[in-house]
């Protein structure tokens, strides 16, 4: 069906209608209904369609614009499809073209493809055009038929090779020349379109098979789907390979062809399983460390995927007889030409270490580089024969059988022709390990150069180069820490027999342990000449396998460093870091943990060592990662739920595995070890608190972690654990200013009902006599905030309850409560006995925290402000002010209640001293009528009441405003009983003499009682005793063990 000017029923937004104005003979004009021609006509047709068809799309009905298709697989379901999509358009009111529209056919024409219950058909006008098209006569008529080529594509089994000589035509705006292979093309071009194939239709959930071809030229692909034991073609797919692509391996083509077909085929990709039929390794060849970068890149491009892998099995169709072959014999051929290899070796040894070379290149190009530093004291010509011995290793381990190996050692070369006797014990098991190693070559030969002609090996034995700068490059230095034979040296001997100073350990004074870089034995990589401000880079990978050769990453954890540096070395003596407990046990590259230490014993902790933590259970306990992914990239085994083997081989596509060890891709840098359970506790024990850690963070740790080339999926949320749990760390920590609970608030509802009690003090003595005032004792009621003050000498538990009686129970009566801090005067056993007797209530703020009695802080404060401002320069008379500033207190309005506490109190204002010099109305007229006078007192008195509440409201309107200022600050620090806490250090609990050394916190505490919500009772952990106070959980932070 086809929309009768389908855009035209769109209305246009009024705003935009003059953007599509016109001008005509007759005037200005615009549209009101969308015109066809606007740039985003299309999409917006296409989302109404998509819209209104929105429950009909996929089942019942296609649409692409304004062409329906309305599809049924039963006939009788026919007619009420129809009418659905007939009640759509009649609701939205949309318009069919009925010249354009065909009804209840079995086949039909959709998109330019013939649709039919067989399946997707080529559409017949197109093939006839093509079958009438004669042979080309002019370039401009040979893209004309590649054009057409291009719309039958998907129906076309390796187009691009049937299509070749079309191509190679056109390029390069070459002269025109149709000659015979061209013709043949075309020929055999409209014999296959004669009768082309039917594309079959998948069916949803079933797995759909990929069969790959590639030649020197292109790589192509057929997507097919098995039905009733019979193959059935979904859609080719070819392409043409560019310049570059044409060099690339065999193995590359065959996983370029699959990315192309997943590209260009991804809806398929996407809703299906792919089965790629291949008798090639290709799954393997994807998970390969020695892979190049854009086979990691399409590794995980495919990783998106459900695809697997397996070994082809014969054609069942005709339409698959292209794909039979899968490499060409051309293909076979370039790649079976085996490469001739040439290695240059050469050793070095001075007062500062001993050092090898190895230069081993190929005839194809290919150049491998090394630097090797000897971990042992080794001689000129020992380190000679580690040079040769280490290349003929590597070569070994490349699979290479044909070998000439060069060195500028006279006497290698003389003693390995025989031409030199060695009469050296050392010399004779050096040689007889290189001729082991030469028997197992098919063609091996050593020949003498001058130094002259070996200078790139010479230079790499010295951590240099001087080969040609352009070529971009990395020398990755490793160690060998013990050398290739067992027999001592003459020195090592006469060491034995004598006897070794006290406190000395020779392998503390003579072995040290290199940290190097960490490249994967198979990463193969030349080098350049360093030179300020070089880039090091990766340039080619190829496999290798070599025991020997790898450095030892459980005690020497290697690294990546993104600065341009060949390498970096850090000494720390064996000893050393055997007894350190970050040490790394040297069988890692297991996927089993190890339950016995470096010297073979069992480790068990000792009596001093502290039980592991939870965290180490956690990490240790947990199984091990490593396993399902390796059983998959070696084995190929997948776990039996769809999802979770969906998701082991996406995760696997990052994921390469070298000689039993498991590697991850590091985008950064390098290849990441993989590691588990305890060896990942010890990683970051020794990169935390280690003798070169530095108690970072948790991201920080990973990362530093990562940047030593180790990786485990948890690594961050183990490392902020671990971090977090570290007890310097912990007692270390910077002091938490953050409050840690909502503010609470504390009201009175009638005057004098509950009051503040504080000490100021000492201030400078005041008063006359030998008896000098220096303490303030401040009393604030909560209500009216009322402030009482007198001064003392000292206030000690008599003064308070002498003032306490006087002054508020005498004056105000008798207090329900009493809210104080922890000094000794108010927490005195006689104290406690004088507020029981006339049944107050003594109530306690937490130690260490003013806040929690704020109303007497912010009396004094009050107090304090209006004695400095009033004093002057003669501080020692503020005992002789305080009754003038507490008289200006109780006069003045607070802003809680926007009253005075004198009216609050006593129903009115207090006459003050302004009304006595300007006069007032009060003063004047009410004193001449004594019974007006006493009716406003008792009319005051009667209406004290509604001043009060409207004051108690104030006071809670002015409480919340503060609690929501206040409580957005907060973060939540809520503890349960159990829990273990470290509270702060303050001026009488500091370490002495430790100054600004010191910690920050002590502890850890447990907490044994929550007295309300962030308030509670501590006990200390080691001695078990409970502390008397409780304290305030701004005080306290939990403590990670």
């Amino acid at each position: 069906m086809d929309a009768f000017s389908g855009y035209n029923q769109i209305m246009m937004d009024p705003e935009d209608q003059e953007k599509t104005a016109f001008i005509t003979e007759r005037g200005t004009y615009c549209y009101k209904v969308m015109p066809f021609g606007l740039k985003n006509a299309g999409a917006t047709y296409q989302r109404l369609v998509n819209k209104m068809f929105a429950g009909q799309l996929g089942k019942t009905m296609e649409v692409y614009i304004d062409d329906m298709l309305v599809k049924s697989s039963a006939g009788e379901d026919h007619i009420s499809h129809l009418r659905e999509c007939f009640d759509i358009l009649n609701k939205y009111d949309m318009k069919l073209n009925p010249t354009k529209c065909t009804f209840g056919v079995p086949s039909g024409e959709f998109l330019g493809y013939l649709v039919t219950e067989r399946g997707i058909e080529a559409n017949p006008q197109q093939i006839a055009t093509f079958l009438e098209m004669p042979s080309p006569k002019t370039t401009r008529e040979v893209q004309r038929l590649t054009g057409r080529i291009a719309a039958l594509n998907r129906f076309i089994s390796k187009s691009t090779d049937k299509c070749l000589p079309f191509y190679k035509l056109l390029r390069n705006n070459k002269k025109f020349l149709w000659d015979e292979k061209c013709e043949e093309a075309f020929k055999q071009l409209k014999a296959y379109l004669s009768e082309p194939p039917i594309l079959s239709k998948p069916v949803v959930g079933e797995p759909l098979y990929l069969y790959l071809a590639v030649s020197t030229a292109a790589v192509s692909g057929v997507l097919v789907r098995e039905e009733q034991n019979e193959q059935r073609p979904v859609y080719y797919t070819s392409k043409s390979l560019i310049d570059a692509e044409t060099r690339y391996p065999a193995m590359e083509k065959l996983a370029l062809a699959v990315v192309t077909a997943a590209r260009k085929l991804r809806p398929y990709f996407q809703s299906h399983s792919i089965v790629v039929m291949t008798s090639q390794p290709l799954r393997m060849i994807l998970h390969s460390p020695s892979q190049s970068g854009r086979l990691a890149k399409w590794a995980i491009e495919l990783s998106e995927y459900d695809i697997e892998y397996r070994p082809r099995a014969a054609a069942k169709a005709q339409v698959l007889a292209d794909f039979i072959i899968e490499l060409t014999s051309e293909q076979l051929d370039s790649e079976m030409e085996s490469p001739k290899w040439s290695l240059y070796v050469d050793g070095a040894s001075s007062k500062q270490g001993s050092g090898i070379g190895l230069r081993l290149t190929s005839s194809a190009g290919e150049t491998i580089e090394q630097s090797y530093r000897l971990g042992f004291s080794a001689s000129n010509n020992e380190a000679e024969y580690e040079a040769l011995i280490a290349g003929l290793k590597l070569a070994l381990s490349l699979g290479i059988r044909e070998l000439n190996a060069y060195s500028d050692s006279q006497l290698v070369a003389s003693q390995f022709h025989g031409e030199y006797e060695t009469r050296d014990e050392r010399m004779g098991a050096y040689l007889e390990v290189v001729q082991n190693l030469t028997r197992q070559f098919d063609k091996f030969e050593l020949t003498r150069i001058p130094r002259g002609e070996n200078s790139s090996a010479d230079a790499l034995a010295a951590l240099a180069s001087t080969s040609d700068p352009l070529v971009k490059r990395i020398i990755p230095v490793e160690g060998i820490e013990k050398p290739s034979i067992d027999i001592a040296t003459k020195a090592e001997k006469e060491s034995k027999l004598t006897a070794q100073p006290e406190g000395t350990c020779p392998e503390t004074v003579a072995t040290q342990v290199f940290t190097t870089f960490w490249f994967p034995k198979t990463r193969i990589c030349s080098a350049k000449k360093h030179t300020s401000g070089n880039t090091i880079q990766i340039t080619e990978d190829i496999p290798r396998n070599s025991d020997s050769l790898e450095p030892d990453l459980e005690n020497t954890p290697g690294g990546t460093n993104s600065d341009p540096v060949i390498c970096r070395v850090k000494t720390r003596s064996r000893t050393a870091l055997q007894n350190s407990s970050g040490g790394i046990p040297r069988n890692s590259d297991s996927l089993e943990p190890n339950p016995t230490n470096t010297s073979g014993g069992t480790t068990t902790p000792g009596p001093e060592q502290e039980p592991p933590s939870s965290l180490h259970n956690k990490v240790v306990g947990r199984e091990d990662w490593r396993i399902p992914i390796t059983q998959y990239i070696l084995e190929g085994k997948t776990p039996p739920n769809k999802w979770e083997a969906r998701k082991l081989k996406a995760l696997s596509a990052r994921y390469c595995v070298t000689e039993s060890v498991l590697l991850k891709r590091s985008i950064s840098g390098p290849y990441l070890k993989c590691v588990h359970g305890l060896v990942a506790m010890r990683l970051m024990k020794e990169m935390h608190d280690g003798s070169c850690g530095n108690h970072s963070g948790g991201r920080a740790l990973a990362i530093r972690i990562k940047r030593q080339g180790y990786f485990w999926p948890t690594i961050i949320a183990d490392c902020e654990a671990y971090s977090s749990s570290c007890d310097k760390c912990q007692r270390h920590a910077p002091i938490i200013h953050q409050p840690a609970e909502k503010l609470s608030n504390i009201s009175a509802p009638y005057p004098f009902m509950r009051w503040s009690m504080d000490i100021v003090g000492p201030l400078v003595p005041s008063g006359s006599g030998k008896k000098k005032l220096r303490f303030l004792l401040v009393l604030t009621d909560y209500f009216t905030k009322w402030i009482e003050a007198e001064a003392f000498q000292q206030v000690t538990r008599v003064e308070v309850e002498q003032f306490v009686w006087k002054d508020i129970v005498c004056r105000h009566g008798v207090p329900y409560e009493i809210v104080t801090d922890n000094g000794g005067q108010f927490i005195s056993h006689d104290f406690k006995i004088f507020c029981d007797k006339w049944n107050i209530r003594l109530t306690f703020s937490s130690p260490r925290r003013p806040q929690g009695n704020g109303q007497a802080e912010a009396a004094n404060k009050s107090v304090l402000a209006n004695l400095k401002k009033r004093l002057g320069t003669q501080k020692e008379l503020w005992s002789e002010k305080l009754l003038e500033v507490l008289w200006a207190c109780r006069t003045t309005p607070r802003k809680a209640t926007e009253e005075t506490p004198f009216s609050l109190a006593y129903g009115m204002e207090a006459v003050v001293p302004a009304e006595t010099i300007a006069g007032s109305l009060r003063r004047e007229l009410c004193t001449s009528n004594p019974a007006a006078n006493d009716q406003l007192l008792t009319d005051s008195l009667d209406l004290i009441e509604e001043r009060r509440d409207r004051a108690l409201i104030r006071i809670q309107n002015y409480q919340q405003a503060m609690a929501r200022q206040y409580n957005s600050k907060v973060r939540l620090r809520q503890f349960a009983v159990g829990d273990l806490v470290l509270r702060k250090v303050f001026e009488g609990t500091k370490e002495p003499n430790a100054g600004k050394l010191g910690t920050n916190w002590e502890g850890p505490y447990q907490i044994i009682h929550v007295v309300r919500p962030g308030v509670y009772k501590l006990r200390k952990v080691r001695t078990g005793v409970p502390e008397i106070r409780s304290w305030n959980a701004t005080n306290l932070k939990r403590y990670y063990h």
